[in-house]
Parts: structure tokens; sequence; C-alpha cells
């Protein structure tokens, strides 16, 4: 048993005792078939076959070694035990490995027991993605070229981009997959990876600071631009449209360089759609536009052609005398504002019993005009808000206040007027 280990450095011959360290070395524990195997490798009249069979062992048995000091660590305590669960369950074997982040353990490891093609993709892809999250880009494109088979490498990379990392290694593995894969991917596919490749473009134009913001439209480039827009960051826009231009040459992303204009040209229409509401003039306005020019004017120069050019707001419209549609106007407006305040008593808002999630909110195509007020037009400055408890468009006078909404715990959010006086009655 272990004691043999020692009987068998004083063999004379060393042929029989590498053949019987090759058999025996089941029983003995790690180090000491090591320091064996060692012994046995130095000794110069060892037959070349042998050493050949010694030096798998050792690479084998430094596999296991490997393992046991892993962290954290792993069930089995001495390296027959891991190398039976080894054989018996290779791939929960290698996907413990794996949450070790030890990828070079990982592919010897897998040259000794055999895995899936899937397992294997697996392992590439996470070892890949590794290097690009610790920015290891020379180590990641190393790692790449050394992949012979053509279809593996553009599994690996279409697999870890999938997976989104972060814009360095997105903006890497859109650069790679342009380069070397141009042929082998679909139309469609082809086009997603030359979306990506522009979209990190244009993001690593934007500070640092505000990358994370749009990162999920790394994709999609024109909606991170119209996004910018929304946003009211012209100048990164700008930077954004200088980028997009210089880069889509001889790409197929889905949009051209018109589509840029469109776009523009659109968000420009809207920056000067300004929503006006115009004043409604009482009789108190024309009196006082009267003695305006009457004190301006001298009296000389006044006619009785320029008095009839001084009209009231009613008789521009209608030769009723002035006194009389005055009359009248004040009894409409007071007719009116009793049927709005009876209107409104009738229809008392009424949110519904439990908040709404966020795709049931009302989309923002739906309404152009608060829904609160029904006054206030949605404009590129003067933006739609959602109620959180009612999912409603409203502007942001009308959702100024905030209060605790089931579903959105730990904090208030923004809710519209109707539902905070509701609530707080």
């Amino acid at each position: 048993e272990t004691e043999g280990v020692g009987q068998l450095f004083r063999v004379q011959d060393a042929n029989l005792r590498a053949r019987v360290a090759l058999q025996a070395l089941e029983r003995w524990p790690l180090s000491a078939c090591l320091e064996l195997i060692d012994f046995c490798l130095h000794d110069p009249d060892t037959q070349n076959s042998l050493q050949t069979e010694l030096v798998l062992k050792q690479k084998e048995l430094g596999i296991y070694r490997w393992m046991m000091n892993l962290q954290p660590s792993l069930p089995w305590k001495t390296w027959q035990e891991l190398r039976t669960e080894s054989k018996t369950n290779p791939e929960s074997m290698l996907s413990m490995i794996l949450e070790a982040k030890e990828f070079s353990l990982c592919k010897q490891w897998v040259e000794l027991y055999p895995v899936s093609d899937q397992l294997k993709l697996q392992l590439q892809t996470e070892h890949l993605l590794h290097l690009l999250e610790t920015e290891q880009t020379d180590e990641a494109f190393q790692l790449l070229e050394s992949i012979s088979d053509v279809a593996v490498g553009l599994d690996v990379c279409e697999h870890a981009l999938d997976r989104r990392p972060g814009l360095a290694a997105c903006h890497f593995l859109a650069d790679y997959l342009t380069l070397h894969f141009q042929r082998q991917v679909s139309p469609a596919r082809r086009r997603h990876i030359h979306a990506l490749h522009l979209g990190s473009k244009v993001l690593l134009t934007l500070p640092p600071a505000s990358r994370q913001d749009y990162f999920p439209l790394l994709s999609e480039p024109m909606l991170m631009l119209e996004q910018l827009l929304m946003n009211l960051k012209v100048e990164w826009a700008e930077v954004a449209v200088q980028t997009l231009q210089s880069l889509l040459v001889g790409q197929e992303t889905g949009f051209s360089g018109e589509d840029i204009d469109k776009l523009l040209a659109d968000y420009a229409c809207k920056a000067l759609d300004f929503s006006c509401a115009p004043k409604e003039r009482s009789r108190s306005d024309s009196v006082i536009s009267l003695q305006d020019v009457l004190i301006q004017c001298p009296a000389q120069e006044l006619s009785s052609q320029s008095f009839s050019q001084i009209e009231s707001p009613a008789s521009s419209t209608n030769s009723t005398p002035t006194h009389t549609l005055s009359g009248n106007s004040s009894e409409r407006k007071k007719d009116r504002g009793s049927a709005e305040r009876s209107q409104r008593l009738s229809a008392k808002f009424q949110p519904p019993d439990q908040p709404p999630a966020q795709k049931d909110w009302v989309p923002d195509t739906q309404h152009d005009m608060c829904m609160v007020c029904r006054r206030e037009r949605f404009t590129m400055f003067n933006r739609r808000h959602h109620c959180r408890r009612c999912g409603r468009l409203v502007c942001s006078t009308c959702s100024e206040r905030k209060m605790l909404v089931d579903g959105c715990p730990g904090e208030e959010v923004r809710v519209c007027d109707d539902c905070y006086v509701y609530f707080h009655p």
C-alpha cells in the first residue's frame, strides 16, 4: 500500500520500476504518485514508450491536483474520486470547473474526457466573454484565431454576441464578425451585425457616463439617434449623424443616409411646432384698446372712419349693437360654465382597481393631447408622461405629484392630478 512507494525508489531496473509504478498508482495518494513519476522520468535508462506513458499520467494527475485546489472546493477529496466522477458525469464536472472560470483547466480536462459539441461551444463562448470582460482583447483574438473550424468560430462569436455583453465586447465581436464572416451569415443576420457595429460606434462617441442609458438600443442605431433628439442632446446627435454617415458606405443595415435626413427633418418640424392657446378677448380688452388709441392719436386725426375700424370682438362678426352682444355674451359664458361643471361632476374620474402594468399603459401614439386637462398638446418640448396609477398620457403640469403605488415598491412615483386627488380627497 502506501509504503510500497518507498520500496520502488530502491528498484535498480528503471523499466521494471516504471511498469510497476504505472500499474500501482491507483493505490497511492496524489503527492506520492507525482513524486514517483518524476523520479522515473529523470532516469535515463527508462524506455521511450514507458516515458510517453509516464508523461501522460503526469499530465492527468496534474489536472486532478489543479481540480483539488479550486475555490470553492469540489466535494471530492482524492484524485481517484475525481477521476471516477469525471468518467461518470463529465458534463456536470465541466460545469463546475466553468463556474470557477478556470478556462485553461477546462481545456485540458476536455482532452481527457469527451463531452458534447454543445458543451464545448459553451466553454469557448464563456472563455471568450471572460477575456473580453477583463479587457484582454489580444488574448480574445488569439482564442478565435486558434479555432480551425470556421463554422465553430462563427458559432462562438454569434453565441457571445447574443449574450449582449458590455459595449467594448459588443464592439469587438461586431468588428470581428464583419471582417471575418461576411459570406458565412444570412442577409438578415448580416444586417443585424452591421447594425450592432454602427450602434457600438455611435455609443462610443457619447460621454462615458451616459453610455449605459443608451446601451439597450445598441442594435438600433436609428432609434438611438431618435432618442438623442427626443432628449434634446443636439450636440451628441450631431456627432452621431456624422459617425453614421461616414460608416454607412457598403454596410447592409436596413437604412440609408436618406432615412437619417428624413428623421432629422421630422424632428426639425417638431422643434418648430409650438402649441399656442389664443387668449379670449373680453369687452374690457376692447375698451382698453379704444382708450389707448384715443390717448396716442390727436383728436383731429380721428375721423368717423377711424372709429368704425375700432371694433369690439362681437362687432367684427355681427352687426348687433355692442351692449346687446355684451349681455348675451355674459349669459352664454354663464350657461357654458355651468354646463361644464355639471359635465365634470357627472363624469367624475374613476381610476382602475389595480395599477396597470407598463405594457398596458396608453400607447404614446394614441393621444397627442393631455388626457387630464385636455389642453396641453404634446410636442418635442412638451413631453408625454405616463401616470403610474392609471396609465394615461399626461403633461408635466398635470403630473407634478407623487405617491406610493402598488407594484412600485420602495419609492413614490409620478401620478396624474386626478389619481392623486382621488386617493387624497
